[in-house]
């Protein structure tokens, strides 16, 4: 067995178990391009029949851009966010309603 193929096929066994069991601990876009890579590897070792949707959501998501992947997130808006729906529950009201 050639060395790439026999990587290939060490890729498919080993990324979709890293993702899962470290996935989670990756910056955002690094976790979700790995993911899909390995969910893409997963989807073309199937027959066509079943990989073929596997295959279509990987590559689609893969084309994103970065920002689309995983979009910069404001966290001092984020928790202004959540502390008026958090104070608005104590009160009684929906912030969203307005």
């Amino acid at each position: 067995m050639r060395t790439r193929t026999r990587f290939t096929l060490s890729l498919l066994v080993v990324l979709p178990s890293l993702c899962a069991s470290h996935g989670g601990l990756a910056e955002p876009l690094v976790r979700e391009r790995l993911c899909r890579r390995a969910e893409l590897d997963f989807g073309l070792s199937l027959p066509l029949e079943l990989g073929g949707p596997v295959i279509e959501r990987a590559r689609a998501s893969l084309e994103l851009s970065d920002e689309d992947v995983a979009p910069s997130i404001d966290w001092a808006e984020a928790q202004r966010r959540q502390d008026a729906i958090d104070r608005a529950a104590m009160q009684g009201s929906d912030p969203r309603a307005r």
